[in-house]
C-alpha cells in the first residue's frame, strides 16, 4: 500500500479471493454473507486516514500540536488510539 492509500492490484485480487472464501464458508455454515470486501477496504481505508492524520499532526511542531487541543485529550488521534485498543482487543478475543 502506498503512503496515500493506492493499492497494488495484486493486493486487491488478494482481498477478493480472501472476501470469496470467507463468504462461501458463512454459506455452508447457513449464514447470510457478510460484504467481506467492502467491509475490509472501508476498514483499510479508515486505519490509513487515521494514521495519516496523526503523523502529519506528529510532523508539526509541538506548540502547533498544543494549539489544536480537544478537551482532555492531546489531539483527536488520542481517542482513535483508544478506539483501535478495543477493537483489537475485541477481534482477539
Amino acid at each position: 500500500m502506498e503512503t496515500w492509500g493506492r493499492t497494488t492490484g495484486g493486493f486487491d485480487a488478494l482481498l477478493q479471493d480472501l472476501a470469496m472464501l470467507a463468504s462461501r464458508r458463512q454459506r455452508e455454515r447457513g449464514v447470510h454473507p457478510t460484504k467481506w470486501l467492502l467491509k475490509w477496504q472501508t476498514q483499510l481505508s479508515v486505519s490509513l486516514a487515521i494514521h495519516l492524520g496523526r503523523a502529519l499532526l506528529d510532523a508539526l511542531p509541538n506548540d502547533a500540536q498544543r494549539s489544536h487541543s480537544f478537551g482532555q485529550y492531546a489531539c483527536p488521534f488520542t481517542i482513535a488510539d483508544e478506539v483501535d485498543a478495543v477493537v483489537s482487543q475485541m477481534e482477539s478475543d
